[in-house]
């Protein structure tokens, strides 16, 4: 799979005018091959594509001869989850559009209004708005469990799983894991893994971003867990936040330990300023993870600055032998930025949403583009 892989634009409109005229304004993008553009006619056949392939947005017209007007939005948010909606219509319907952001689209856009890279430039604050609306479903999950609990007591969030993906090669390399409240979460995360192992899994490591605070303890039980769960074929790693970890001795001692055990010790949250370059020599590390904050200016007004980042994180990376994973990748253009400054391992929307445990195997042999192996 090409790592400057293109954004990929579902069209599903009925109109073959319609459906030629935007499709014919981006011709010098599809044409260099940064855009990927699938158009079908009905929400049977966008139904379809959206099983077999990743698409990044959706450009859904409300009124196909199988659809049921602004219902389409729900339709093809129940298929994907995880992708954007913007609704196409003939008309400036206020109405129509707030029953459409009702049911999850990101956006609203007036055929033939904008074109060409008003439309691109329309579409990617679409996926940004979905990427926003993903990483806050969690903290919207937590305040609803809160608002319930006087009647029917604390509603625990299900673990959810999250692969990273060797884009050189254009697989799913690892997965990750955020473990945090009780000790019980980690045997969750490690159960599952274990589960997993027959499907095609074993020697991929499991990566868990953990609270500080639970360093002490888990270097006396972390290596008994894992032997429990059967996982001496499979690394384990540790994802420690990197602006609250610091470098005292005993940080340094019990990071020594887990790395004895076979443990790595990752520093997460590497963003400009989050922590002194010091970390990167004192502290036994075996891998950076440049934070989602980091990525994101990739593709804002500091872009230059944040790739000088990128690329010098990478040289230290490579000079003192540690691993360098970008978290946070949502959109292609931070995909290929990334990719043209020589970084190969990202995590993010782009390439998956987090899976509950039951759907992560099934998510994971269709790899980074969705598709069947």
């Amino acid at each position: 799979m090409n790592s400057g892989a293109p954004l990929g634009l579902l069209l599903l409109e009925d109109s073959p005018a319609d459906s030629r005229l935007l499709v014919e304004s981006l011709r010098e993008q599809t044409s260099s091959g940064t855009v990927v553009i699938q158009t079908v006619r009905r929400l049977a056949d966008a139904l379809r594509e959206l099983k077999r392939f990743h698409f990044s947005c959706v450009l859904v017209d409300l009124g196909l001869p199988d659809g049921e007007g602004v219902r389409n939005v729900a339709r093809i948010r129940e298929a994907d989850p995880g992708i954007a909606i913007v609704v196409l219509t003939g008309l400036s319907d206020e109405r129509a559009a707030e029953e459409a952001f009702r049911l999850g689209a990101q956006d609203y856009l007036i055929k033939g209004e904008r074109l060409g890279e008003e439309l691109l430039s329309f579409v990617r604050r679409a996926i940004d708005k979905q990427g926003g609306v993903q990483a806050t479903h969690g903290a919207d999950g937590e305040a609803g469990a809160a608002e319930d609990s006087t009647e029917a007591g604390p509603a625990i969030e299900p673990l959810r799983f999250q692969p990273w993906v060797d884009v050189s090669r254009g697989r799913f390399v690892g997965v990750h894991a955020v473990v945090g409240g009780e000790l019980t979460q980690l045997s969750t995360a490690l159960s599952a893994f274990r589960s997993w192992l027959s499907p095609g899994l074993d020697g991929v490591p499991l990566a868990l971003s953990i609270p500080l605070n639970w360093l002490p303890r888990l270097v006396s039980q972390l290596a008994a867990r894992v032997a429990q769960a059967e996982l001496k074929a499979s690394s384990v790693t540790l994802r420690l936040p990197g602006g609250e970890i610091g470098t005292e001795p005993s940080v340094v001692d019990d990071l020594r330990m887990l790395r004895a055990s076979g443990t790595q010790v990752w520093l997460e949250g590497w963003r400009p300023g989050c922590a002194p370059l010091d970390y990167l020599t004192e502290l036994p590390l075996d891998g950076i993870v440049i934070d989602p904050r980091a990525i994101d200016d990739v593709t804002r007004d500091t872009s230059e600055a944040a790739l000088r980042f990128v690329r010098a994180t990478l040289a230290l990376g490579g000079a003192l032998g540690l691993d360098v994973i970008a978290d946070g990748v949502s959109l292609a253009e931070q995909h290929a930025r990334l990719s043209m400054v020589g970084c190969t391992h990202m995590q993010g929307t782009r390439f998956c949403r987090p899976e509950v445990a039951e759907e992560f195997p099934a998510r994971w042999r269709k790899g980074p583009w969705g598709l069947e192996r």
